[in-house]
């Protein structure tokens, strides 16, 4: 999962899996796995990071700019993560930023009618979250 930002291809839990077959050998004693991205898929990160945690010799991360996101989660399948003190890393999750409206479509006399189904819904939009109804 290196290069720049430029770079225009896409590294797969395939290819990773491919390259680290085949330099895996009895004389291999560790893994150096060189990382400079902002992350990717999470289905294919989760299969790159089972890759790599169920490999057995010791293996490091080597961070470069960044590993943030699904990189990050690729480099914590390693056993030490090696990265200079400005270099982005963490961060696995989501950041999502949204106005919310509810008060002024109450003075202009729109209601909103809001649905949300699962116990880990927690999103309600942009409307607000005081008119929004359990699903099943």
């Amino acid at each position: 999962m290196s290069g720049d930002s430029d770079d225009k291809y896409v590294i797969t839990p395939n290819y990773v899996r491919s390259c680290i077959t085949s330099a895996l050998d009895e004389k291999v004693k560790g893994l150096i796995i060189d990382i400079d991205s902002p992350g990717g898929q999470p289905v294919a990160s989760s299969d790159i990071a089972g890759y790599i945690k169920n490999i057995d010799v010791p293996k490091v991360a080597l961070v470069h700019d960044a590993a943030t996101s699904g990189a990050y989660w690729v480099a914590s399948a390693c056993d030490a993560i090696v990265a200079n003190e400005m270099s982005r890393v963490g961060g696995i999750g989501v950041l999502l930023n949204h106005f919310n409206y509810e008060e002024r479509l109450k003075k202009m006399g729109v209601e909103y009618d809001g649905f949300k189904a699962g116990s880990t819904r927690t999103w309600e939009g942009s409307i607000g979250s005081s008119q929004m109804r359990r699903g099943r």
